[in-house]
């Protein structure tokens, strides 16, 4: 069973980043999973700055090259499209673009309109 179940890591706090080299060499884990928002609150910064400040897009970096050079596969959560080819061209594995929650909202907010 264990060939068959992805293992994944959340990366989401300052001490998740400050021991990321421990984290990484569990030989078990497959691949990290980076929740920025939760990260960046952390970090002192407001949710809207997760993609645009400097500091935390450097974090972002930082932790991808470490978890590439583990041989590790990254993904990071992102707010759309836009944020996720940013990342994706930036080298992460996998981007989420949305939430289940906001894909659905938008799904029925388009529906409610053909109602009207």
């Amino acid at each position: 069973g264990n060939k068959e179940v992805l293992s994944i890591s959340m990366v989401e706090t300052r001490e998740s980043v400050n021991n990321i080299q421990e984290i990484l060499e569990n030989k078990s884990l497959d691949m990290i999973y980076v929740g920025p928002y939760d990260l960046s609150i952390s970090h002192g910064f407001k949710p809207d700055k997760v993609f645009v400040e400097k500091k935390m897009l450097n974090i972002y970096k930082q932790v991808l090259k470490i978890a590439k050079k583990f041989g590790k596969k990254t993904a990071i959560h992102c707010s759309g499209p836009d944020s996720g080819r940013f990342f994706l061209k930036m080298g992460f594995d996998m981007v989420t673009i949305s939430t289940d929650l906001n894909l659905l909202k938008k799904v029925i907010d388009v529906e409610l309109k053909k109602m009207k």
